[in-house]
């Protein structure tokens, strides 16, 4: 049998920072779901690394009212059993943490007494093309 287990090692995460502001002038029944993620990465040596997701759910806009805006910010730390291009595995990494991130959201919007918020899945490859 195939040796199946990756090589990439997911060996914790850590919330590094959570905020979460109520719009009491809010008034709509519904709205739009608007979520942006951006992404970090420290090499730690050379054959580990941290990789931060910056997530940020309904973002203040000029002219958009949300019912809250709310900011994650998640490092995870990975270890590889050999050296690679760290860079290419981001998107692995990505996909990894990017589960936790969905139910740390969910559980953050359950608390604060708001409809409880299921982020969609995304294509995490995505998130490493520059345009």
């Amino acid at each position: 049998m195939k040796e199946m287990k990756s090589f990439l090692q997911f060996k914790k995460y850590i919330i590094e920072k959570i905020e979460f502001d109520y719009n009491l002038n809010f008034s709509e029944d519904e709205t739009k779901l608007d979520f942006s993620i951006d992404k970090e990465f420290i090499t730690l040596d050379e054959d580990a690394f941290v990789l931060r997701l910056i997530m940020e759910v309904f973002p203040p806009k000029e002219g958009k009212e949300y019912p809250f805006n709310l900011k994650v910010v998640m490092a995870g730390f990975f270890k590889c059993k050999e050296q690679i291009d760290i860079e290419k595995y981001l998107p692995n990494a990505a996909a990894i943490m990017y589960p936790y991130m969905r139910s740390i959201v969910t559980s953050i919007t359950s608390n604060a007494n708001v409809a409880p918020l299921i982020l969609p899945t995304i294509n995490t490859q995505k998130l490493f093309i520059d345009e």
